[in-house]
């Protein structure tokens, strides 16, 4: 996690690459989103994860921070924001590296037809 002591970091991405591991550094917890989106790449992160808790009355708010973390890198982005039918165009519109849904499908009444409308959705970008 970006919060964690660049000396910790530095030492995890060592280890995890030694054994053939990539890494995916989870920004949630940075007290700058930028400047951890700048440094990951020196640190040997291969990845980063971006998302922000929130409840279901903050919506996408945390997309505000977007800009901050893909001007200062060029390492993959993933997003994970508890995406769902309603808010998937909006984060497919800030064309991340990737998507993670979770709880959209996890949640769904029917699982599998969640994770079919998904994969659609995806295939057809």
């Amino acid at each position: 996690m970006a919060g964690t002591s660049q000396h910790v970091i530095h030492a995890t991405t060592t280890a995890a690459h030694n054994n053939n591991v990539k890494v995916m550094f989870d920004l949630i917890d940075s007290g700058s989103i930028g400047q951890s989106a700048m440094e990951a790449k020196n640190l040997g992160i291969n990845a980063l994860l971006f998302h922000q808790p929130y409840s279901e009355k903050e919506s996408l708010l945390f997309l505000d921070k977007w800009d901050m973390i893909k001007g200062n890198t060029d390492l993959p982005i993933f997003v994970s924001a508890k995406i769902n039918r309603e808010n998937v165009n909006k984060i497919i519109s800030i064309k991340p590296d990737a998507i993670i849904v979770g709880v959209g499908i996890t949640g769904a009444q029917d699982s599998a037809q969640e994770a079919q409308y998904f994969a659609n959705l995806i295939n057809k970008l």
